[in-house]
């Protein structure tokens, strides 16, 4: 059987017409003289794949539905009504409109309690699989309109810990994913509290099977899916499981391995185009992760839970995307080398800007200024370009020394500095002459600091102790805003840097497949591919995620990692 989660609306119209489609019983008897109402409930089930139905506001219909009832406070059934494109009262789905279904049912007017239940076979027969009640007032003149959401009847449990596993000897965290199932094995959506057969409240707990304390749930209670952290402090322990139980409700179990370097990475490449060479990574305003396809002309955006969607609409081939940065206007900004600027929405709407960059320019490098532009460099020329939210260019070129100084070819060797101006790595190409590290102010002012001869600086990011750091041949450095350079050697690899959740500064090394840090005091940590990095991946971007944990682009065999410090 395909399971799929459908998200739905039910609108309650109170009116005094009927609907038809569905057994109707006669209105309640004893109501004395209240005068009867017509209540119809026209059941809208969006597609479980489009974008609206995913942005509904949580309501349950299970993807096994084929029947309805309505009841009274009496336990009456009023309404038997079956739910399905050629039942009666039903309208078809189009490609563009859902299944949409009418039951109707006459009671008294005035203050009446009605039962709605929702059943896997037609006629009302089969597994109950939802329930709701609620109190709805009849007028013979209406309409009223009332909203309603059905809870799924929890039979079973899925408990899911990411990661699985964790490396010993370092505190870390998993998250602790609880959804429930519906008699018919689909997952339950909606903030709803869980419920059992007959419409009651259920409370599902968390059990841990360490007592040492080594391991924690920071919440052991729920009553609506939800998730937690389960807490591990970095002593020793083989391991933790944890059970999610309610009373007559089949448990599960999950359990979080210690020990091992290899838990310490995790590395997603479902989705990812093969030969894509992502580059660029970047959180966006929607919370999840994007990033550059340096070949195949495409966008990827990844959700914290792994999922890839990628979008090539709207990009022109041999674009060649680069680096990728979150905007002011809540969109994403990318640089193609083939000459232009890219923006794309979180709806993954592309829109590419060439207006105002000279031709035979290459955008490498961009980043966020604190002018609410965008700023981005040149690996063709000895020049840095700033275009607005709107896509208005203005290149600068002044202050830019080195006639044949062009902008790092790396896609984060470009970033706002702590002192609101945007920094960039200059190459000179030149053994003769030394690279330099730069920043620009949002008039446009440039200074420049030459690093040593021969010295490969390749990515750039802010720190947390109000300068900047960068890689630079195998060593961390930071630079002050005054420009004074301090370097710390031990890094295993030179490649780009960003600043951590943890506050420490993480970088990658592309051709080394590692990522490490180094805290503000320069106490540098390498982790190579025994903690679960693929040989010959090379990493290059990286960027805090939204989840307390660092992500970054693999290269050369395409995929996107996930650093496990949360």
């Amino acid at each position: 059987m395909v399971r799929r989660v459908i998200t739905v609306a039910l609108a309650a119209v109170l009116s005094g017409c009927g609907g038809g489609g569905a057994s109707v019983a006669p209105a309640t008897p004893g109501a004395g003289d209240r005068a009867p109402a017509t209540i119809s409930f026209v059941i809208r089930v969006p597609s479980g794949t489009s974008a609206a139905a995913r942005l509904r506001r949580p309501a349950y219909v299970s993807a096994s539905t084929q029947s309805l009832t309505i009841a009274n406070s009496t336990g009456t059934v009023l309404v038997t009504a079956n739910l399905t494109p050629q039942s009666p009262g039903c309208t078809a789905p189009t490609a563009s409109t859902p299944l949409t279904c009418t039951a109707s049912a006459s009671v008294p007017s005035g203050t009446n309690t009605l039962t709605i239940a929702t059943y896997d076979a037609p006629g009302a027969t089969g597994k109950k699989l939802a329930v709701a009640a609620l109190q709805v007032t009849g007028t013979a003149n209406g309409p009223t309109t009332i909203n309603l959401t059905l809870s799924g009847i929890v039979a079973s449990l899925a408990l899911v810990l990411d990661p699985p596993a964790l490396p010993s000897g370092t505190a870390a965290r998993s998250a602790v994913l609880l959804n429930a199932l519906d008699p018919d094995g689909n997952i339950i959506v909606g903030a709803e509290s869980f419920v059992d057969a007959s419409g009651n409240a259920l409370t599902v707990t968390l059990a841990n099977s360490d007592a040492s304390g080594k391991t924690s749930l920071a919440k052991s209670t729920f009553t609506a899916p939800g998730g937690t952290d389960l807490s591990y402090n970095g002593t020793a322990l083989p391991s933790a499981t944890i059970t999610a139980s309610a009373p007559g409700v089949t448990s599960k179990t999950a359990t979080l391995t210690i020990g091992g370097n290899s838990a310490f990475i995790t590395e997603f490449r479902t989705g990812i185009a093969t030969a894509s060479s992502p580059a660029g990574i970047a959180l966006g305003a929607d919370g999840n992760l994007w990033f550059t396809e340096f070949n195949g002309d495409r966008i990827g955006r990844i959700t914290p839970r792994g999922v890839v969607t990628e979008f090539s609409a709207g990009i022109t081939p041999f674009s060649l995307a680069s680096s990728i940065t979150a905007g002011p206007d809540g969109n994403l900004w990318f640089t193609e080398n083939a000459g232009r600027i890219g923006r794309i929405t979180p709806a993954g709407v592309t829109t590419e800007f060439s207006a105002g960059i000279p031709s035979g320019a290459q955008p490498v490098a961009i980043a966020a200024g604190s002018d609410g532009n965008l700023w981005f460099s040149d690996s063709a020329a000895p020049r840095i370009g700033r275009i607005t939210p709107a896509g208005a260019v203005t290149m600068f070129t002044t202050g830019i020394t080195l006639p044949g100084a062009s902008a790092n070819f790396a896609p984060c060797s470009m970033a706002r500095g702590p002192n609101g101006n945007v920094w960039w790595l200059e190459e000179t190409f030149s053994f003769s002459t030394p690279p330099r590290i730069a920043q620009i102010t949002p008039a446009g002012v440039v200074t420049e600091y030459p690093l040593q001869l021969n010295e490969i600086a390749v990515g750039v990011a802010a720190g947390p102790d109000g300068n900047v750091w960068f890689t630079a041949s195998n060593n961390i450095a930071r630079i002050t805003p005054s420009g004074t350079i301090t370097r710390f050697s031990g890094a295993n690899g030179n490649g780009c840097i960003a600043l951590g959740p943890d506050g420490n500064l993480w970088f990658t090394g592309d051709f080394t497949d590692n990522v490490g840090k180094s805290t503000p005091t320069g106490t540098i940590t390498n982790y190579d591919t025994t903690f679960g990095i693929t040989s010959f991946s090379s990493p290059v971007g990286i960027t805090a995620g939204p989840d307390g944990n660092l992500w970054f682009a693999e290269q050369s065999i395409p995929g996107i990692g996930r650093v496990n410090i949360r």
